[in-house]
């Protein structure tokens, strides 16, 4: 018996894989049809591996070729792609209501745009579950004095150097750095000047700091959360890529220095001296809290958190607190620089409440810098580097309500609370609610303008506070990021030290005005997507 001619074999592969996408798209369909929502399909898996580092190149080519075939610009070309819904805002919400599912070869994918069954999501939380964070004193009002000093003082060493360069063609990696420092200082007790001619370190052998390793690290995450840090570290390593095997090394040195501090903090304890107050020192000592806990239910110790969690939980909290802080701070100053008018209104706060010596400091400023909050507020809101929540019915069928209707959801479907249209539906922001506008975000508290002290409009203006469920860059409930807090004070910190004095404007080119180059700027926000840094 002859095998199979060579091109037969290779028509069998793919003729295999389409039986395999026919057959998953089938099964998937029928389960997602059950629960009575709008349905959509998409021939491919968002989860797989493959494709988020396929996506972002074939993503353009499929999209020209679909394109010459009718309706091609349909559900895949639409929903395929990494971050869709901050393009498509409300637009998906508005054509199918407030759920509906998304069905590919992987899971099913129910998109939701409800606050009310959002804010039930993420209260039964036993139910849907998502991986736990944990709570570290770096986060805690005790120390977000030191946020704000360090973040003060990084963003007019950060004005300083722009005030040296002729104009300023992009903020990107500045702010990054801002992000970093900030995180490093406050986080891990490692402070850094801003000083840019530091940013030169040998890549070839050459010691890598603290700085440098977490760095490397954070600008290549994904690649380091798809291959996995045994990978890049491994006796494989000397077969990698060169740039690969200077992020393994960057990983290696991070882990000595993690491996160090955790160190440090035990001999401290040992000694019965205070903690330092960051990342490492709050997981440690509550690792060994936890290790002498007893549960009487299950007649067991607890066992603590391994250097490894301990090195996982540091690696998330660096990713998570540095390129959303670095994502918000740069369409910040984008936004603004389109707007010259919110300027001089934030520009006017700014002098107002710091003009006394005392006042620029975190609790006599940040409480009443609420115009600078809104600013943040309503950056986070039209561009939002926190797209979702993820929920999981996982091994068990669930039940939501989504407005009248109860939705019966079969095991091992993700849930997905989407930030994007909840932040532009005209439902709760008006029919504006695709303009940035900050000064939604601002009344005036008219019962003081009576009073026989004078006050100015300054003092008395109140910051809007949405209903829950509708605005949660941070997420909400038990679940909420531990970090709000400490984002918040970094952010509105940033805005306050790069705008009481200064202003941004758009670089005109090719003879054009200011004001097309505002819209061009206005332009470029829009036509942005969500990536990380490089």
């Amino acid at each position: 018996m002859m095998g199979l001619p060579l091109w037969s074999a290779l028509l069998l592969l793919p003729a295999t894989y389409l039986a395999w996408v026919v057959h998953r798209l089938t099964t998937n369909y029928s389960i997602a049809k059950r629960v009575g929502v709008p349905v959509v399909v998409i021939p491919v898996d968002p989860e797989s591996p493959l494709w988020m580092l396929t996506s972002d190149y074939l993503g353009p080519f499929i999209d020209c070729v679909l394109s010459w075939i009718p309706y091609g610009s349909g559900s895949f070309t639409r929903y395929a792609h990494r971050g869709w819904d901050v393009h498509d805002k409300a637009k998906s919400f508005l054509e199918l209501g407030d759920a509906f599912i998304l069905v590919t070869t992987g899971k099913n994918w129910l998109y939701i745009c409800n606050a009310d069954t959002i804010m039930e999501l993420l209260q039964r939380r036993k139910e849907f579950d998502r991986p736990v964070e944990i709570m570290g004193p770096p986060f805690g009002e005790p120390n977000m004095g030191l946020v704000w000093t360090e973040c003060i003082r990084q963003a007019n060493e950060m004005l300083d150097y722009w005030k040296g360069c002729p104009d300023i063609r992009q903020t990107g990696k500045d702010v990054r750095r801002f992000s970093l420092h900030v995180l490093t200082s406050t986080g891990f007790g490692k402070s850094y000047s801003f000083d840019r001619s530091t940013d030169e370190v040998s890549k070839e052998g050459g010691q890598l700091t603290y700085k440098d390793s977490l760095s490397l690290i954070l600008e290549n995450a994904i690649l380091v959360m798809l291959l996995g840090p045994n990978l890049l570290t491994g006796s494989l390593q000397r077969f990698l890529p060169k740039h690969w095997r200077l992020v393994g090394r960057a990983t290696n040195t991070f882990k000595k220095h993690i491996a160090e501090s955790i160190k440090e903090e035990k001999e401290l304890m040992a000694e019965g001296k205070a903690n330092k107050g960051n990342f490492i020192s709050a997981m440690v000592r509550a690792s060994e809290e936890d290790a002498r806990s007893y549960d009487p239910s299950t007649g067991q110790h607890s066992h603590g958190l391994s250097e490894k969690e301990i090195f996982g939980n540091i690696f998330v909290f660096n990713f998570a607190g540095h390129d959303s802080i670095a994502i918000t701070l740069t369409y910040v100053i984008t936004h603004l620089a389109a707007h010259p008018e919110i300027q001089d209104w934030i520009a006017a706060e700014i002098n107002h409440v710091c003009k006394e010596q005392g006042a620029t400091t975190y609790r006599d400023a940040f409480p009443r810098l609420r115009r600078c909050t809104a600013v943040v507020y309503e950056t986070l809101r039209t561009s939002t580097p926190f797209p979702a929540v993820v929920k999981t019915t996982g091994f068990a069928q669930r039940s939501i309500k989504v407005n009248d209707k109860n939705l019966d959801l079969p095991p091992g479907m993700n849930i997905i609370s989407t930030f994007p249209s909840m932040n532009a539906h005209p439902r709760h922001w008006g029919d504006d609610a695709s303009t940035w506008r900050p000064s939604r975000w601002i009344s005036t508290n008219q019962e003081d303008s009576s009073s026989e002290k004078e006050s100015s409009i300054f003092d008395r203006e109140i910051l809007y506070t949405p209903p829950r469920g509708v605005f949660m860059p941070w997420s909400d409930g038990d679940r909420a990021c531990p970090g709000k807090k400490f984002a918040q004070v970094e952010l509105t910190g940033a805005v306050s030290a790069l705008f009481k004095d200064y202003r941004v404007e758009p670089v005109p080119e090719n003879g054009e005005s200011m004001e097309s180059a505002r819209k061009r700027t206005v332009d470029v926000i829009e036509d942005s997507g969500m990536v990380l840094f490089d």
